[in-house]
């Protein structure tokens, strides 16, 4: 049985129009007729009812349908897996990293393998939290920079680099800027700009603020970048890590400020079962393990 006959289906059954259905699937009418033909014949039955005006699934079409939809889903598994066994056999090592990698203090550790395993070809693949835990999951990659697994990021194996703090970012010009320190209630009924919706860090804030009394009510919710524009016009305060606030341009009118007690997290490499990794995902990750937990 062709699977892209039995993706053609799908479409056909989706959308129950033969022109769009030949369309996305980059053939003519004539030929997504002639494949669903020669797959109800296969399967021995009718999968869908034409007439002149209309076209309809079938009793057996529509049984066939969520059967079909599991044959694709587990050759798209097959697939990713695949690739991976591939990437085994040509010294390949593909990592998912988090956005801007240099904020996380985990770039010195990348270069520095690439330096000692220099006929190991790697491959990063850069996303925020959620894009890389989704690409986890699809079997993407099997190491990837995360935080530690919590009921937020799901389960995996769990190597700790670097435990850092956050701090306060605010612009030049804002009163609180001459502060030595800043404790979250300081900043109690101040526009507060939180990178990373649902993510770990944003849990982290939100927990910290909750244990103080106060209410968790960002203005702004998304990248980095767009936290950083804002508060160069002065529209708020945002809450960072303190690589993230060392590697801000020195004329960009943003002050860090210590906030106390400390906000204190840990992140590193979330990983898959040691005997489910390559040699040369093995050779990265006993890299890495020769280095003591960097406290900033």
């Amino acid at each position: 049985m062709n699977t892209e006959h039995i993706k053609e289906f799908i479409l056909l059954a989706s959308n129950l129009n033969f022109s769009k259905a030949a369309e996305d699937s980059f053939i003519s009418q004539s030929s997504l007729s002639k494949h669903i033909r020669i797959l109800e014949k296969e399967l021995g039955t009718q999968l869908f009812i034409r007439t002149t005006r209309s076209i309809r699934l079938t009793e057996a079409g529509i049984m066939f349908l969520p059967y079909a939809k599991k044959i694709i889903g587990l050759c798209d598994s097959y697939s990713s897996e695949l690739e991976l066994f591939s990437s085994r056999d040509n010294n390949k090592l593909v990592v998912g990293i988090i956005s801007n990698p240099q904020y996380y203090d985990l770039a010195g550790y990348m270069i520095g393998f690439m330096i000692a395993e220099p006929d190991i070809n790697f491959n990063l693949i850069e996303a925020d939290e959620i894009g890389l835990l989704d690409m986890f999951k699809q079997r993407k990659y099997n190491l990837f920079t995360a935080f530690p697994p919590s009921e937020l990021t799901g389960n995996y194996e769990f190597l700790p680099m670097v435990e850092t703090k956050f701090v306060a970012l605010v612009n030049t010009s804002h009163p609180l800027a001459n502060k030595t320190s800043l404790s979250l209630k300081d900043l109690s009924g101040e526009k507060i700009l939180i990178p990373g919706r649902n993510s770990t860090l944003q849990a982290i804030i939100k927990d910290a603020m909750i244990k103080q009394g106060l209410e968790f009510c960002p203005t702004y919710e998304g990248s980095s970048i767009g936290s950083i524009e804002l508060l160069k016009a002065g529209m708020g305060i945002s809450l960072h890590s303190v690589e993230f606030s060392n590697n801000l341009p020195n004329n960009s009118n943003i002050q860090a400020i210590p906030i106390e007690p400390d906000i204190k997290f840990v992140y590193g490499i979330g990983h898959r079962p040691i005997d489910e990794l390559s040699s040369s995902e093995k050779k990265y990750l006993n890299y890495l393990k020769q280095f003591e937990l960097k406290k900033i």
